[in-house]
């Protein structure tokens, strides 16, 4: 077993829970430092240690929370006019 799902099972009591709350962590981590090019310096520091600190319910803030870039937000719209035929 890999050092970080080790982890994983022992924060959050293993199994199935266990897994999909790392993976939501993950998920978190990867999306803030790698795609996300408009949260910068401390707001950055500060979704880090929410994350970190409190790993599920930081990653549920997360992505509750998350402004939305501009290449989603025309996504969106993209698919609700091809949705309503508008």
């Amino acid at each position: 077993m890999t050092l970080p799902v080790a982890i994983g099972f022992w924060v959050f009591g293993g199994g199935l829970l266990g897994l999909i709350a790392l993976t939501l962590v993950v998920l978190a981590l990867a999306d803030l430092l790698g795609k996300r090019k408009d949260i910068q310096g401390s707001q950055r520091a500060a979704w880090i240690l929410l994350i970190v600190l409190l790993p599920l319910i930081g990653s549920i803030i997360y992505f509750a929370r998350r402004p939305m870039q501009e290449d989603e937000k025309e996504k969106m719209m993209e698919s609700a006019v091809r949705r309503h035929g508008r």
